[in-house]
């Protein structure tokens, strides 16, 4: 009896083994404790003054706080300089455990500040992590503001431990290729089945070096909100794993329709999971917030794309593309077809000349899963190198370089965007109406923000399409579409005419300006436009 029972336990011991190799297969083991886990720093209502934080404990561990300082002042988490505020803890049932979800927003941050910081609880903190505050500073002529880069991965749509080892990989691969990304636009489609807590603590917890030290601005993607157990509405895990900005009357769940600054970028989160009524609210709030920006490129982030590849989303382009029209939206991050497509310059759903569009692109997939190429007309490139792939974007005052690279380091596509830029004796001139160079090669811009900057008066003719600028004691008479100009009622020929964009009237910029008294000056290489006043003293 005592030698079948040894024999037993010998087979026991041999086979527990065997069965925890198959178990560990699926992924490692995540068991809840008093160590904060799944830690996430997410960009708060100003990215340059405030920062959000969530983690997750066991239910029996009740309150959480941040420990954080200044990286140039700190010297230890034990120093008196150490500020410390304590999280708002919730605790919340999903569809295997009960969890403790902490969040916790720091306010009155100093920008362009790096810090160091630690979230949990006495005995029980998580190891340090660092974060970025955005700069807000003012470019002129005389002070150039730094560039910045960020990131961009999608759908890596991670169900297994060896899913989220891709999207892992893929993300190391792109911080070893640029270690100054300040942030990260992942596109949505994080993981495969969004109900279920199990993949979302591996997404989490397989990156999770890298993501307490890099801010992550998430979009939701269809497998995100995925809710056929009913324990995930209103993208429940998404909203409890993120602590975003909740802005109201979007339609959707708040925090999955959110804006936020960066230098001098405005980036604006769609969340395309909704009905047409819901993408209708969502396309009125953008029209608010863009319009209330005055940053030099806008920037939209969105899962479903209206110029994809695989799936036509015709009903996101009727809904959402009038208003990027209208916007001047610049480029457009997409997801959820699982191939890198760049779009041609889109405006009015035709083919636009370059910087009198909207760019789109779909960064293919960051995981385990990619689709064939499917060739649509709006496709400058369509590439399908069956291997995860992530985008940066840097952005250096008004030149914006897109980098599309494989996980073998491979550079599969590139593309920059520059803009005219104008400065009036030294300070930028924004207008919601974007300089161009015409075909011509002479810079269009809106002349009544121009000239009443220079202090002339303008009238415009609706029945004869004219335009009139009166600058003391000269007046300047232009019509659409005519290279006649008449000036103090002399009639001189122009090399190129005035034209009309977005309801605005367009004209030659060095013509009218040189004939209201102001030097102008081109930096061809930079994009710069430099006017100046007869009052100016140039140092």
């Amino acid at each position: 009896m005592k030698k079948r029972l040894f024999r037993s336990i010998v087979i026991l011991l041999i086979i527990l083994p065997m069965f925890t190799v198959n178990i560990s297969s699926r992924g490692p083991a995540f068991a809840l404790s008093f160590q904060p886990q799944s830690i996430t720093n997410t960009f708060g209502n100003d990215a340059a003054t405030t920062h959000n934080f969530t983690w997750v404990t066991s239910p029996n561990i009740k309150v959480g706080v941040i420990e954080f300082c200044d990286k140039d002042e700190f010297t230890g988490f034990d120093q008196d300089n150490i500020q410390i505020k304590s999280a708002s803890s919730v605790l919340t049932k999903t569809d295997s455990d009960t969890r403790m979800i902490h969040k916790v927003e720091l306010e009155n941050l100093k920008s362009g500040t790096q810090y160091f910081y630690r979230v949990g609880t006495d005995g029980s903190y998580s190891e340090q992590g660092e974060f970025w505050t955005a700069s807000n500073e003012t470019w002129t002529t005389g002070n150039q503001s730094s560039s910045f880069t960020f990131l961009n991965i999608t759908d890596t749509q991670g169900a297994t431990a060896r899913d989220c080892a891709l999207w892992k990989n893929t993300l190391d691969k792109a911080l070893d290729q640029f270690p100054q990304a300040r942030f990260l636009i992942h596109t949505g489609d994080m993981v495969d089945d969004g109900q279920k807590i199990s993949q979302w603590n591996l997404f989490l917890g397989v990156a999770s070096k890298e993501l307490m030290n890099l801010t992550i601005a998430p979009a939701p993607g269809n497998h995100d909100v995925l809710n056929k157990n009913t324990t995930n509405a209103n993208a429940k895990n998404f909203t409890e794993s993120f602590n975003l900005p909740k802005e109201i009357n979007t339609g959707v769940p708040p925090g999955t329709a959110y804006s936020f600054d960066y230098g001098n970028t405005h980036i604006a989160v769609i969340n395309t999971e909704c009905d047409s009524i819901n993408l209708k609210k969502q396309a009125d709030w953008l029209k608010l917030d863009m319009s209330g920006s005055t940053k030099l490129w806008k920037i939209v982030a969105l899962h479903r794309g209206p110029y994809g590849a695989t799936y036509d989303s015709a009903a996101i382009r009727k809904s959402l593309t009038p208003v990027f029209d209208e916007l001047g939206i610049d480029l457009v991050l997409q997801g959820h077809d699982h191939n890198y497509v760049r779009s041609y310059s889109m405006r009015n759903e035709t083919i636009a000349p370059d910087g009198r569009g909207t760019l789109y692109i779909t960064g293919n997939s960051g995981g385990v899963k990619f689709y064939p190429l499917k060739p649509r007309s709006w496709q400058q490139v369509d590439l399908q190198p069956n291997t995860q792939m992530y985008i940066a974007v840097t952005v250096a005052n008004n030149r914006m370089l897109i980098q599309a690279y494989d996980v073998n380091d491979v550079l599969r596509d590139s593309i920059t965007l520059d803009k005219v830029v104008l400065f009036l004796d030294g300070v930028e001139i924004k207008s919601d109406a974007q300089p161009y160079i015409n075909l011509d090669n002479r810079t269009m811009v809106p002349i009544r923000l121009i000239a009443e900057k220079l202090g002339a008066k303008v009238s415009w003719d609706t029945n004869n399409q004219s335009v009139t600028i009166i600058n003391n004691t000269d007046k300047i008479k232009m019509a659409i579409g005519s290279n006649e100009v008449m000036v103090n009622n002399k009639t001189i020929l122009m090399d190129t005419g005035p034209a009309v964009e977005d309801s605005r009237v367009m004209v030659p910029l060095r013509f009218v300006a040189e004939y209201m008294g102001t030097s102008v000056k081109w930096d061809a290489e930079q994009g710069i436009v430099e006017l100046y006043s007869k009052t100016y003293s140039r140092k």
